[in-house]
């Protein structure tokens, strides 16, 4: 059976290398081994979401939609694959070309390149199974949910996204990824809200070696207390500096915010919080920063890793940034999601 490829491919992630990397790489590689496909090139920001949502209502199934993009695009194709009823049955794939490349780098290793990430597709004999997060609006029944599979940000992650990804998004890949970190520990940055969490165990599956459970400690969430709306929830409050829920280790950009969260853990994922205190001085917030990329931040004082299956986030007064794999996602009207 000659299999049914489609190639969405972002020819301005990154610094425009979305179509060098599908001519010269991605297109070639599908030549070879004998794959013909159907190519999509963007236009605008939401047209790949657009291209999912159809390609899931063909009578003719499609057996991979392969994103050739940064984690921004392949978060667009995943909402799109599932709008039609809540289930995903097409195996989705990404090629990086994009800034950070978070996605693919827990997928295929730190700094995979277009063509490692195209050896390890075409080789693969079955799909790699990776947990999706939803989120939910749950004042707001009318509002769809949203998916994603790897990072959902608030506060100073979600801040620096923002600006990565719009008013900086001309300086360049380099450029950017170099300053926007400094711009946004100067400014230091407090927010209010209140998360609570459903405290799950750090364990599923296989244990991880002792030297990795010593390394990267996870924080009780039990010891918290518990919320006076759900007690099955355990409250943490604000202000925050730092607040994100990780499906995958590896942040892109050679960072590992959350080392232990595993692809497919059984529905649960990883809360980083580091809360917003008058210990936490600028130069603090740079020593956390260059700790994270080998991870060695989680197992600082100022930091806790909670491992979770299901969380409420209050984020109050509609303060800063949601972003879910770098997209902006609507506050919520009422405060909570």
């Amino acid at each position: 059976k000659q299999a049914n490829v489609v190639v969405i491919v972002n020819p301005n992630a990154g610094a425009g290398w979305g179509t060098f990397v599908y001519e010269d790489v991605v297109r070639p590689m599908l030549q070879r081994v004998g794959l013909e496909h159907e190519v999509v090139r963007t236009t605008c920001a939401g047209m790949a979401e657009g291209v999912a949502a159809e390609l899931s209502r063909r009578k003719v199934a499609v057996d991979c939609v392969l994103s050739v993009s940064g984690d921004g695009q392949l978060h667009e194709c995943l909402n799109g694959l599932l709008s039609r009823d809540g289930r995903i049955t097409t195996p989705l794939a990404v090629v990086p070309a994009g800034t950070g490349n978070g996605m693919s780098d827990s997928c295929f290793g730190r700094s995979s390149d277009a063509f490692e990430a195209m050896c390890a597709i075409l080789c693969a004999t079955e799909p790699t199974p990776v947990d999706v997060m939803k989120l939910t609006y749950p004042e707001e029944p009318a509002r769809p949910p949203r998916f994603d599979l790897h990072f959902f940000c608030w506060a100073v992650f979600a801040d620096h996204d923002y600006i990565t990804e719009n008013s900086w998004r001309f300086l360049g890949p380099l450029l950017k990824v170099a300053l926007a970190p400094l711009y946004i520990i100067a400014q230091r940055r407090g927010y209010a809200g209140t998360v609570e969490i459903e405290p799950e165990g750090p364990e599923h599956g296989p244990p991880d070696p002792v030297w990795k459970r010593q390394a990267y400690p996870y924080a009780d969430a039990t010891a918290l207390p518990p919320s006076e709306r759900d007690p099955s929830l355990h409250t943490l409050e604000g202000p925050f500096w730092c607040f994100a829920v990780g499906n995958c280790p590896e942040g892109g950009s050679s960072s590992l915010p959350v080392p232990r969260a595993r692809m497919a853990d059984g529905g649960r994922a990883d809360v980083l919080v580091c809360r917003h205190t008058p210990q936490l001085t600028r130069w603090r917030c740079l020593q956390l920063f260059l700790k994270m990329e080998k991870g060695e931040h989680v197992a600082q004082p100022d930091v806790a890793v909670y491992k979770t299956r299901r969380l409420r986030l209050y984020p109050r007064g509609g303060a800063g940034h949601l972003q879910m794999s770098g997209q902006e996602i609507p506050m919520p009207r009422d405060d909570v999601l």
